[in-house]
């Protein structure tokens, strides 16, 4: 009984740790297009751990076609303020659309995740490189690669972002929820010191495929 008590207060912490940012986005200028996505995302962050709490529920995304080079600008306007605090030089290529068809919200969840594990390891003046093509078979593959000197590999959740994300995940968390759902996620160093993290899309996901549930995760999602 004690873990369970724990383990809602600590949920209800986060959610209201959420609410806060969103009050504090309010307060902005709303006819920006960036605030209100942020506000978006962050809502449907609040409504996926609020399901979380029923044991089982699943996430209600059926799949989507979506341009992911959209999708990464969206989640980067989250964090364009500390990009820009610490001059870190961001890339997408190509420009053109590139294209995968799955889950939006665990995509999301998944990108966001990544981006915070890379704000907290990257210093000043920075690069990152975020490359984006289909294999021959038809798979996304999202590449993130640093420019050799800058990622600091720490294990774990970052202090100072616990409370800033309802949906925060460790590495090796994340790296969890990404095998649940069928995708593919590494993270390696290469000889030369470029710092790699590859993330993997299968091929089109059926309709009738089965859908995610939390409760199929056995790390600590909250």
């Amino acid at each position: 009984m004690e873990k369970i008590q724990r383990h809602f207060r600590e949920v209800a912490r986060k959610i209201y740790a959420i609410h806060e940012i969103i009050s504090k986005l309010l307060s902005q200028d709303l006819e920006s297009p960036s605030t209100l996505e942020d506000i978006h995302i962050l809502l449907r962050e609040n409504n996926l751990i609020l399901r979380y709490l029923v044991q089982g529920y699943p996430i209600e995304s059926s799949p989507e076609t979506i341009d992911i080079h959209t999708l990464l600008n969206q989640i980067q306007t989250i964090f364009q303020s500390e990009i820009t605090s610490k001059n870190i030089r961001v890339r997408i290529s190509p420009k053109s659309e590139i294209t995968a068809h799955t889950n939006k919200l665990a995509l999301e969840i998944v990108l966001y995740n990544i981006y915070v594990h890379l704000m907290d390891r990257f210093s000043q003046n920075n690069a990152l490189e975020i490359s984006l093509y289909k294999d021959t078979e038809g798979r996304a593959h999202l590449d993130f690669r640093d420019n050799g000197y800058v990622m600091r590999h720490k294990k774990g959740t970052p202090e100072e972002k616990k409370d800033q994300s309802l949906f925060h995940l460790t590495q090796e968390e994340l790296s969890d929820f990404v095998r649940i759902l069928g995708w593919k996620l590494e993270w390696t160093q290469e000889k030369r010191g470029l710092n790699y993290i590859k993330l993997t899309l299968p091929l089109p996901i059926l309709e009738t495929e089965k859908v995610i549930r939390l409760s199929d995760f056995k790390g600590s999602l909250l």
